[in-house]
Formats: structure tokens, C-alpha cells, sequence
């Protein structure tokens, strides 16, 4: 499961970031933001993740958690989620 979400059901399947979690260490509300528009631009949209990766890059500035769920994303081998 891709860093700072939440997933739930059967099949198991993206339900949000982990906003609660994300607070309580310290994310402020700038980042909980970015992480949960990534995550839109990955489960909300109808790109494929080669293109998702790109938006992300290019929509985004460098940060420790842009590049954690991209790294997170591009290494997967076995999907997403």
C-alpha cells in the first residue's frame, strides 16, 4: 500500500490519505494537501500511471513526500495497490 493512505474493502482499493496521521506527525496543511491532490491525480483520474507520474512531476515541486510516492509508484512491481 503506496505511502500516507488509507485502504479498505475487499478487493482492497484507495479510500484516502491518512489526514489524521499526517497531522498528528507534524504535516502541516500545505502537505496533507499536495499528498491527497497526488493521490487524486493517481486514483481520480483516467491517466495510466506512466502518465499520472508525469503530471505529478511536472505539477509539483520536489519534496520528501512527492518523492516518496513516486518512488513508492515506480517501483512497484506488483501494482499499487
Amino acid at each position: 500500500v503506496p505511502p500516507y493512505i488509507l485502504a479498505a474493502k475487499e478487493p482492497l482499493k484507495y479510500q484516502g490519505i491518512n489526514s489524521i496521521g499526517l497531522k498528528r506527525r507534524g504535516y502541516d496543511q500545505k502537505t496533507r494537501k499536495d499528498i491527497k491532490e497526488i493521490y487524486k491525480i493517481v486514483f481520480g483520474t483516467k491517466m495510466n500511471i506512466n502518465q499520472a507520474i508525469i503530471e505529478i512531476k511536472n505539477k509539483f515541486n520536489d519534496s520528501n513526500h512527492r518523492n516518496m510516492i513516486l518512488n513508492f509508484i515506480e517501483n512497484s512491481k506488483r501494482g499499487i495497490i
